[in-house]
């Protein structure tokens, strides 16, 4: 008996062996798989919020016009900051396939998400050579869950919270490139001056910088880091190196001709300035997770992989801190990059413990870890239940009668709120609470609304308000206005109701 149990239990070790190799081997594509399910279901659900409505009107627009778009928001002969080499493939995309640029987002989303996770692999793969696996499945977890309580839900972030947000953003189309052209890069162990993928690396860099320039800062950065790390520290090569990469691709980025990437970068960008700002808050109790870096330094011996993650880390955080003591605070969208690159570190430093010796001081770090990481989901526990039951349908579900009753660029007043989302189905609104590059009456335009909606103000201020931006429709959602029922009545009477079904109401004027 004794005999038998000895001999099943030792024909049951190579199968195990088997199997926990094949999941060692696969783990990666194990977890990417199950994340591709879950965010795939969340697409479908289109539960959209935030910043994807200013992405879908810019699509909108470029979609009626390729060449020539006109201001996606308000009627104005002004270019658009988003109009980017993302938003006009997209754009193309719909064009090409019939959709609406709601629809179309829903397709890029679904895309973005699976480049980012091919890139992510590629980089790892091209980073850390054999131990590519395990390090590209828990920075994978790393990024998603290792992060202090209530991490940032702005694009950039691609924690479990935010991910379903901004997939359809042009800043994962712009972080899935940067992983790209870093692993390009990565693979150079004795890199050269030029050779064939240097005119495919600058023009990739090209777009990342007109994609998403906050991405483009980390993918800067990191080739400079990269280039001296690679190249024996040399400081010298690592400059002209990273200039051979760099410049060209901003100055053709000069080119481009939906905008000025100079203008964007050193014009009036208060609203920019003034959003980044609040990223300087609760630094040290949303990304404590950073300091997991420091013992584990002393954990594992350093090579090449380990001082490129730290000199990148280094300078982004001096940077970091010089846009908060200068006052510009759009620096401070580094943070996103100073995060994802510190999970990758930590990923590496804890795989390499499972390796190096002394063992005991790889025990130590990787239940340290383990602690740190039950931590940040217990901290984020709430907020992470709530986003796995993904809803189904938007917050303007019911604008669609726009796309039939309203022309292109017909003004709609309207409130706040509702601002967001009209652009995206039809019409043009007076003002926009997002960032508006070169509209220098943004901030006039946004009292006004602002005015109009205000319940307790004279109609004769409305009056003055109306004849100012002269709009072609009041727009009225009583789920967010506060007018009276005597306004409302006078408004009527300025005009002729043209659709009211449920909480909406739309006002035809004169």
């Amino acid at each position: 008996m004794l005999n038998h149990s000895y001999s099943s239990s030792h024909s049951r070790l190579p199968v195990l062996q088997k199997s926990f190799n094949l999941l060692q081997h696969y783990s990666f594509f194990i977890a990417a798989a199950a994340l591709v399910i879950f965010e795939g279901y969340g697409i479908t659900r289109q539960n959209w919020t935030g910043d994807f409505w200013d992405h879908a009107a810019v699509i909108k627009a470029l979609s009626e016009d390729l060449l020539h778009p006109s201001h996606p928001l308000i009627k104005a002969d002004i270019p658009h900051a988003f109009f980017s080499p993302y938003a006009l493939l997209v754009a193309a995309f719909a064009k090409i396939a019939h959709l609406n640029a709601i629809q179309a987002l829903n397709y890029a989303a679904f895309f973005n998400l699976l480049f980012f996770l091919f890139a992510f692999y590629r980089f790892c793969a091209a980073l850390f050579g054999k131990k590519r696996n395990g390090v590209a499945t828990l920075s994978l977890l790393l990024m998603l869950f290792l992060w202090g309580k209530h991490p940032f839900g702005w694009s950039g972030f691609y924690h479990f919270i935010v991910l379903h947000y901004v997939l359809p953003y042009p800043s994962t189309f712009a972080m899935a490139l940067t992983f790209l052209i870093l692993s390009f890069m990565a693979k150079e162990q004795h890199p050269v001056w030029y050779n064939r993928k240097t005119p495919l690396i600058i023009l990739l860099n090209a777009i990342v910088f007109l994609t998403h320039p906050n991405t483009a800062n980390i993918l800067f950065i990191a080739i400079l880091a990269m280039n001296f790390c690679w190249s024996h520290y040399s400081f010298k090569y690592a400059i002209l190196r990273s200039l051979i990469l760099i410049l060209p691709a901003v100055l053709l980025s000069l080119c481009w001709p939906y905008f000025n990437t100079f203008s964007l970068i050193f014009g009036n960008n208060y609203d920019f300035q003034i959003t980044s700002k609040s990223l300087y808050h609760g630094v040290l109790r949303i990304n404590w997770p950073l300091l997991l870096i420091l013992p584990g330094l002393w954990a594992v011996k350093k090579d090449k992989t380990i001082y490129f993650f730290l000199l990148s880390l280094g300078i982004m955080t001096a940077l970091f801190l010089l846009g908060y003591f200068t006052q510009v605070y759009g620096i401070a969208r580094l943070i996103a990059g100073i995060m994802l690159f510190g999970q990758f570190l930590i990923a590496y430093i804890a795989i390499q413990c499972l390796y190096e010796k002394p063992v005991l001081r790889g025990r130590l770090y990787l239940g340290m870890l383990g602690m740190a990481l039950v931590a940040a989901v217990f901290l984020n526990h709430r907020v992470i239940g709530d986003n796995m039951h993904i809803t189904s349908g938007h917050v303007y579900g019911g604008y669609d009668f726009l796309r039939q009753l309203v022309k292109t660029d017909d003004v709609i007043l309207s409130d706040r709120g509702s601002n967001s989302g009209i652009p995206a189905f039809n019409g043009k609104v007076v003002a926009s609470d997002k960032p508006a590059y070169w509209v220098e009456d943004m901030a006039a335009r946004r009292k006004a609304v602002d005015a109009f909606f205000t319940g307790e103000n004279p109609d004769s201020l409305r009056k003055a308000i109306i004849d100012q931006y002269d709009p072609d429709y009041i727009f009225l959602d009583y789920t967010r206005n506060t007018l009276q029922p005597a306004t409302i009545q006078w408004l009527r009477s300025l005009g002729k109701v043209v659709y009211q079904k449920g909480q909406l109401e739309l006002i035809s004027l004169p």
